[in-house]
């Protein structure tokens, strides 16, 4: 496999004193990429920008720019790359020069962690494609943030904790899930939570709920000998007839003529 990316060097957690200030008038002819965890100045190709923990920024090479924190300590993760398809970035649209607010930045804090040990101490025969692999997942994730936020406007302190939310959720759709239950122990009201959770996954809370119960329900069905009640009360349902009547209406199928239906037809149509 040919590598995407490769890395020239990098560091986490970089700790700066006041007097640290990064300037580059002429820029360097690769990539850098910085991850926020303080307050910072940025100055990229003439246009001031102030930063914040859980940001990150990719600028492009050749291009000028400096960046300090005049409040205090400046600290951040950074990796100077290349790319080795030169469109890459026209190809995604990707926001160069510009901040992105991370929905979840200890996703960010963990990819890098991956990279830089890989970087420094994983074999020689594995090193370079899995710096590539890890690299490029860091920059589809930023991607991603960037076009689920887009702006300060649409960002919120409550999406890593929504994200953790859904996939607490998928993991255990035994549980009771109640908007007003989980908009209370958030500290927001009902409406605000369901509009948060609407935005941030483009399905509404209870939508959501019920999908992850019914392909639990699916896995479950086709895959074990567990009896339709027992399936039922597994995945978070205290009546077997509301189980059937939401089964039915999400798959368009009983659940017991589901179990009878070929594995490559279950796994594939619904």
């Amino acid at each position: 496999m040919n590598e995407l990316f490769s890395i020239i060097n990098g560091g986490i957690n970089m700790r700066h004193p006041l007097t640290f200030r990064m300037s580059k008038p002429h820029g360097i002819p690769c990539y850098v990429l910085l991850s926020l965890k303080s307050n910072a100045i940025y100055n990229v190709n003439g246009v001031s920008m102030k930063g914040r923990p859980n940001e990150a920024i990719i600028i492009s090479p050749n291009t000028p720019y400096y960046y300090e924190n005049p409040d205090g300590v400046y600290i951040d993760d950074w990796l100077r790359f290349e790319s080795h398809d030169s469109t890459l970035f026209d190809k995604m649209n990707f926001p160069l020069n510009t901040l992105i607010y991370l929905a979840d930045s200890r996703h960010i804090n963990i990819i890098f962690q991956e990279i830089i040990w890989e970087y420094n101490y994983s074999r020689e025969e594995f090193k370079k494609q899995n710096v590539s692999i890890l690299l490029q997942v860091l920059i589809n994730k930023l991607m991603s943030y960037y076009l689920e936020i887009g702006s300060d406007d649409n960002y919120s302190p409550f999406h890593s904790k929504l994200r953790d939310l859904r996939l607490r959720i998928q993991s255990d759709v035994m549980q009771s899930y109640k908007a007003e239950n989980v908009a209370s122990t958030l500290g927001i009201s009902t409406s605000y939570f369901q509009h948060l959770y609407r935005k941030l996954f483009g399905i509404s809370f209870h939508k959501d709920v019920i999908r992850f119960r019914i392909d639990q329900a699916k896995y479950l069905i086709a895959h074990t000998e567990l009896t339709l009640n027992d399936i039922s009360e597994m995945c978070g349902y205290s009546s077997e007839v509301h189980f059937f009547r939401q089964f039915k209406k999400e798959t368009g199928r009983n659940p017991s003529d589901y179990r009878n239906m070929p594995f490559f037809e279950s796994t594939s149509k619904y």
